[in-house]
């Protein structure tokens, strides 16, 4: 007999009756199409030529799935799903949330900005946070290795269209917005973006799919997954090295170096070994290569790429003028001292609760904020996602934001360290890597709504039940 509240219909208690595997199947479907919405860029891509703003629609359209992650969040607190140690992540979701609130009601009035949305072209405010973090919790009720299998298989699908994106972007005529680099006068320079944004997005993007398609690549005993690994592998090199970022240069050579040591400590002939170290490394020296041919000189782009995205793409600063600037541009380490500096300096005037969601640039101008447009050598990200977060949201919450990093990163290791033998263990050491790797190379980088969801679905999977059923 259906249980029902106060003699109402089965329908209107469908929370009451709702199986399991149902509830699994929803999380399942929400994670899914977080997944594809980070897809939805390609309509800004197409439009942005004739002048249409639809910057906003991965932003508002992950709210979709944000929403979705909060009813079966609901769903599963009033049927008691969560085990102990998942109420530990809950917990710190939850005084995050507060803390974004928080900064949400104390946000300054800016033009072009609004708290729950973000600032114009960025889209980046409570509400994508909040998305996220439900986001988190619904991957965490997905503990059917299949289905977690499925999931990471759709993020390097995703990887490969942005791939193939990237690749028509050497079209001249071809939407992209880095064909030339208009800030420091750099004519036919076709640097990757993907569906990301910003080679530094993409970048990061990559990250996460080559974190899991060479682990795919080396342990997937599934020979027709293998062959998706292993192709995805070798275009994930080649366009992560081609993004011409120190960013993407960094996760390769975090990811490879993990790739070489796994490569070799597992049980195949030395011819596949090799074989799979010609797979990911050639595609990387193939795209040197390529980047040497156009320049002459190996450069890396990083400083005026902050510039072209947030300039050219998003009108959400001003133009750099790279002469008149009092550092190297091209001196990464000159750079980051300059716009991390900068970010400490907001995070002193703003400790407690921040700038508001997304409203870091209005802290770095120097004329009047309703012509941003007019405030020159101006960075709207300090790109470190930690310190962006103090900056934005505040110093109590930035905490609890690398607490849930850290939590995150203890989860999947445990899960590394199982020894069990089947055709889906590779999932845990994928989990771990995509994670690890994510977490460091947003030291030097910035989340957006185009990969950030990815992350965060990586992070649930490994606080779920599912760490209960592979613990040691």
């Amino acid at each position: 007999m259906p249980k029902t509240i106060f003699n109402s219909t089965e329908k209107s208690n469908f929370i009451l009756n709702m199986t399991d595997d149902k509830m699994r199947d929803y999380a399942f479907k929400s994670v899914i199409i977080a997944i594809c919405i980070t897809l939805l860029n390609v309509f800004t891509e197409f439009f942005y030529q004739w002048g249409l703003d639809l910057f906003a629609i991965p932003s508002f359209t992950l709210a979709i799935s944000g929403t979705l992650g909060m009813i079966m969040f609901i769903i599963a607190i009033m049927k008691k799903k969560f085990e102990k140690n998942q109420y530990i992540f809950i917990a710190l979701i939850a005084i995050s949330i507060i803390f974004v609130v928080i900064s949400s009601l104390n946000a300054f009035l800016y033009p072009n900005y609004s708290p729950v949305t973000g600032f114009f072209g960025r889209y980046e405010g409570a509400m994508v946070y909040i998305s996220y973090a439900f986001l988190f919790i619904a991957s965490s009720l997905i503990y059917n290795k299949k289905a977690i299998q499925k999931i990471l298989n759709f993020i390097v699908i995703v990887g490969l269209i942005n791939c193939v994106w990237a690749a028509l972007q050497h079209i001249p005529k071809f939407p992209s917005y880095y064909h030339n680099l208009k800030t420091i006068s750099l004519k036919e320079i076709h640097i990757p973006s993907g569906l990301s944004g910003s080679p530094l997005f993409f970048a990061s993007l990559l990250c996460i799919t080559l974190s899991i398609s060479a682990i795919g690549t080396i342990f997937s005993t599934d020979k027709k997954k293998q062959v998706l690994y292993t192709i995805s592998t070798a275009f994930f090199s080649f366009f992560i090295i081609k993004t011409q970022t120190i960013i993407g240069l960094i996760s390769f050579i975090m990811i490879f170096i993990t790739f070489l040591i796994l490569n070799f400590s597992c049980k195949k002939s030395i011819k596949t070994k090799l074989l799979n170290i010609l797979i990911i490394l050639f595609p990387a020296i193939l795209a040197i290569i390529f980047m040497f041919m156009v320049n002459s000189k190996l450069y890396y782009f990083d400083g005026v790429l902050m510039g072209e995205d947030s300039y050219y793409r998003l009108q959400s600063t001003g133009v750099l003028h790279v002469k008149s600037l009092d550092f190297d541009i091209y001196n990464f380490f000159e750079l980051y001292q300059n716009i991390w500096s900068n970010a400490f300096e907001t995070i002193k005037k703003f400790p407690l609760v921040g700038t508001g969601p997304d409203a870091y640039i209005f802290t770095q101008l120097t004329k009047n904020l309703t012509e941003i447009v007019n405030n020159v050598n101006a960075f709207d990200r300090p790109y470190n996602d930690y310190l962006y977060h103090a900056a934005t949201y505040g110093v109590p919450f930035a905490l609890v934001y690398v607490v849930i990093h850290l939590f995150s990163i203890k989860n999947s290791f445990i899960l590394a360290k199982n020894k069990a033998k089947d055709e889906y263990s590779w999932i845990n050491k994928a989990l771990v890597l995509s994670i690890v790797s994510y977490s460091l190379i947003n030291i030097i980088n910035s989340s957006t709504p185009t990969v950030a969801p990815l992350f965060w679905i990586l992070a649930g999977l490994s606080c779920g039940k599912y760490l209960k059923e592979n613990k040691i």
